[in-house]
């Protein structure tokens, strides 16, 4: 039910903001980059969890194995660097209101770190996992 829940809500908005695309602020660029990280987390995330819970057995091979715990930790980590980058977006608007030049350059490049960082961060996922100590916490 939470996997139907997530992938409409997400979807709609994505659908949204992609059509309103002339209208882009910061605002609209963040929530669209968060979108695409919930829909991740909602079509890889929840169907590995899923499947996991009902047949507790790797069948897919180490490959699919490296490549989906990879995206486990991308989806998580990048949902979270995205809500560090709109709260920074917002600390700089009060702090500094009236700098709305540097505010649309430093919003893409705190989106670029965050996509950045959160590839890296992940990177450990794919050297470390194997078909035997697939391991959910």
């Amino acid at each position: 039910m939470l996997f139907v829940v997530a992938a409409c809500g997400n979807l709609s908005v994505f659908i949204a903001m992609f059509r309103t695309r002339r209208r882009r602020s910061r605002v609209n660029l963040f929530i669209m980059h968060l979108c695409v990280a919930d829909l991740i987390v909602t079509f890889v995330v929840m169907p590995l969890e899923i499947t996991w819970q009902l047949t507790v057995a790797w069948l897919a091979g180490d490959t699919a194995c490296r490549v989906l715990m990879f995206f486990r930790a991308f989806g998580f980590y990048l949902s979270s660097f995205i809500l560090v980058t709109i709260s920074l977006d917002r600390y700089f608007a009060i702090l500094r209101p009236m700098s709305f030049y540097d505010a649309s350059r430093r919003s893409k490049v705190m989106l670029l770190f965050a996509w950045l960082g959160s590839a890296i961060a992940s990177v450990p996922q794919v050297g470390t996992t194997s078909r035997n100590n697939y391991v959910f916490y």
